[in-house]
């Protein structure tokens, strides 16, 4: 029901078989036929909150430059972090302190381009490009940059997200990314371009430190810095309860199930006592079969309620979400 795989056992009963055969379907069949009036992403096909997770793995991944793995370093001797932090600092940040831009215009930036993008040629940056910095213009700077992500950081970070989603290949993530966005806010979302926003983030954050610290700011730039390490770590402890302990508890449950199902013939042998017995056991075992009716229904809450709550962040302040 939820990875699609296939295992072949032999020599199972016939009698906890088709019982459990039987019983399975139950809570499954029931659970398909409402998410075909559901209309929104399936549970059993996707997951439990599966958008969600979707999105928060991509954050998840893009937090430091431990989460990134190779994709800081797409080319040999590139470091993606280390250039974006000082273009943020030198560049970016630069605009706003000579009142070019404002910070909220960068932070509500519909796209990486109107974020970042900046035409300074007074202001000077230091990339790191085949393991040489290189000294740059503020706008010869962003030239580069811009066309070096979507062309190399893209596609490697496409190869880390790969493992975080569980998918076969990197052009797999794009299409559960997309799905993901698709769900939540509607067609018309960039996947690629919520990867650079999502790695924006963190090159901002990180851009503001190293600006407070250029200054001598050091109180400053510890504050933010542990702001940020503790919302990192607060991110990463973060797991799915779905994952960690509702599935595990339905497999016990069922496995439980299955096993006694032989015990309960010899149990209606017994006579009254144990032919209540084994209705009180039909009983506990269509208990677990309405748990994943339950869950898909509150799949379908979650759904909703995010989506209706980004596009009211949309609508009353102006802000696109993605």
């Amino acid at each position: 029901a939820y990875t699609g795989s296939v295992r072949v056992v032999d020599n199972v009963p016939i009698g906890p078989a088709a019982v459990g055969s039987a019983m399975s379907n139950v809570g499954y069949g029931v659970t398909r036929l409402m998410e075909q009036a559901f209309a929104t992403p399936s549970m059993t096909g996707h997951g439990f909150a599966d958008a969600l997770q979707t999105l928060s793995a991509v954050r998840k991944a893009t937090l430091s430059r431990a989460a990134l793995g190779a994709a800081n370093a797409p080319t040999p001797g590139t470091d993606v972090e280390r250039s974006m932090v000082n273009y943020v600092a030198d560049c970016v940040l630069a605009d706003v302190d000579t009142h070019r831009r404002t910070l909220d215009d960068i932070l509500q930036a519909p796209d990486l381009a109107s974020a970042l993008a900046s035409d300074n040629v007074a202001f000077t940056t230091m990339l790191f490009d085949a393991g040489q910095p290189v000294l740059l213009a503020c706008d010869e700077a962003w030239r580069r940059i811009d066309s070096y992500l979507p062309a190399n950081f893209v596609p490697a970070l496409n190869q880390t997200l790969q493992a975080r989603f569980g998918v076969a290949t990197a052009s797999d993530v794009d299409s559960k990314l997309q799905n993901a966005l698709d769900a939540l806010a509607g067609a018309g979302r960039d996947a690629q371009q919520y990867m650079l926003m999502s790695s924006a983030l963190g090159w901002l954050e990180k851009g503001i430190v190293l600006t407070h610290e250029n200054r001598l700011q050091w109180s400053a730039a510890t504050s933010v810095q542990q702001a940020i390490a503790q919302r990192n770590a607060q991110w990463a402890a973060e797991q799915a309860l779905f994952m960690n302990i509702v599935r595990p508890m339905m497999t016990f449950f069922e496995g439980f199930i299955y096993a006694i199902a032989p015990l309960m013939g010899f149990a209606v042998a017994l006579g009254p006592i144990g032919i209540s017995l084994a209705g009180k056991w039909l009983m506990f075992a269509f208990w677990t079969q309405l748990w994943l009716p339950v869950l898909a229904i509150t799949n379908l809450y979650l759904m909703m309620a995010a989506g209706r709550d980004l596009s009211a962040l949309e609508s009353a302040a102006n802000l696109d979400p993605f």
